[in-house]
């Protein structure tokens, strides 16, 4: 119980750590007009209005990185059930992008692409993990 508690927190702080890595670049390759306050909903709701596609688009990557490592890690380290595991990171993840879309009003194809998203990271990084989950309770090395 304790082994997979322990799991799905580093597959949580792993998914969460990549998605602000990843938003953070996005930030640095699209940073916000000057004198935008980021205190103030109204203008923050103006920026995503304007924000070209490919910031949009890096904010999804984030997402998708963040859920696909965090459910790896969760599924890799898990004591047994890797899936389930993965599962867990992945809609505790997803149910923080669901808070952010309710905070700040997104495109509509926005909100519509976060599910699918998700869902091919669960599947890619559950996989992965799951696979090194196998090779590490087998004892296989490389």
């Amino acid at each position: 119980m304790l082994r997979s508690a322990v799991a799905i927190l580093f597959g949580i702080i792993a998914g969460a750590l990549i998605v602000a890595l990843v938003e953070w670049a996005g930030q640095q390759a699209f940073p916000l007009p000057a004198g935008v306050d980021v205190n103030d909903r109204a203008q923050l709701v103006a920026v995503i209005e304007q924000a070209p596609l490919s910031a949009l688009l890096m904010v999804l990557l984030a997402w998708f990185f963040g859920a696909c490592d965090g459910a790896m890690i969760a599924a890799w380290l898990a004591p047994s059930r890797p899936w389930r595991h993965g599962s867990v990171v992945v809609l505790v993840l997803a149910m923080m992008a669901v808070v952010m879309l309710q905070r700040l009003p997104h495109p509509r194809w926005f909100v519509f692409a976060t599910p699918p998203t998700y869902l091919l990271a669960w599947l890619i990084g559950s996989k992965i993990g799951s696979m090194l989950h196998d090779r590490r309770r087998a004892g296989i090395a490389r």
